[in-house]
């Protein structure tokens, strides 16, 4: 089973990425975060969550910026795409 956090409200997200680690018995590395908050993103990476600057998003040439200088990788919307259609594909079965 598949699951995507994101409609919490009132959480800090790091505190919900150690909750679902703990829940689910693995690395934080092993949780992928996509975001269009540089801000967001920045405090995944700094906790060792394996995340993801959405470029589509509401982000600066700034934010890009931030995100290259700390090796964090950049999402084009083709590839976001490409992801989803993977993860269908693998969840059919």
């Amino acid at each position: 089973r598949k699951d995507i956090y994101g409609r919490e409200r009132g959480i800090e997200k790091n505190d919900i990425f150690r909750d679902l680690a703990n829940e689910r018995k693995i690395n934080l590395s092993d949780i992928c975060f996509i975001d269009d908050n540089i801000e967001n993103v920045v405090n995944a990476h700094n906790i060792g969550i394996t995340t993801h600057l959405a470029t589509w998003g509401y982000n600066s040439a700034r934010d890009v910026a931030t995100a290259r200088d700390k090796k964090i990788n950049l999402l084009e919307i083709t590839e976001f795409e490409e992801i989803v259609k993977y993860v269908a594909r693998k969840s059919d079965g």
